[in-house]
């Protein structure tokens, strides 16, 4: 299994989110998209992630900005956006 993180900007051009991959050595059967929940963050699913490759998927995860590692700064935890965050629910 081969595993990478790194940070990606958002659409917004200015938040970083952080995204982690988990690869099987051989040709992935599928791509799984692991979405988070709320006052969550992605490491919280590394075991499920771990599984999956084993089982031959490659499964892709991030932090939704506010959450996790796409945190910049303590008081921005939970936050989604600058107007009407909720709407991104």
């Amino acid at each position: 299994m081969r595993m990478n993180q790194e940070k990606l900007t958002s659409s917004n051009g200015k938040d970083q989110l952080f995204v982690k991959t988990w690869l099987p050595e051989e040709q992935p059967k599928a791509v799984v998209q692991i979405v988070h929940g709320m006052i969550e963050h992605i490491e919280r699913y590394h075991e499920f992630a771990e599984c999956l490759t084993a089982q031959g998927y490659a499964v892709v995860g991030h932090d939704h900005l506010g959450h996790g590692q796409s945190v910049k700064e303590t008081q921005a935890y939970g936050h989604f956006g600058e107007k009407e965050g909720a709407n991104y629910l």
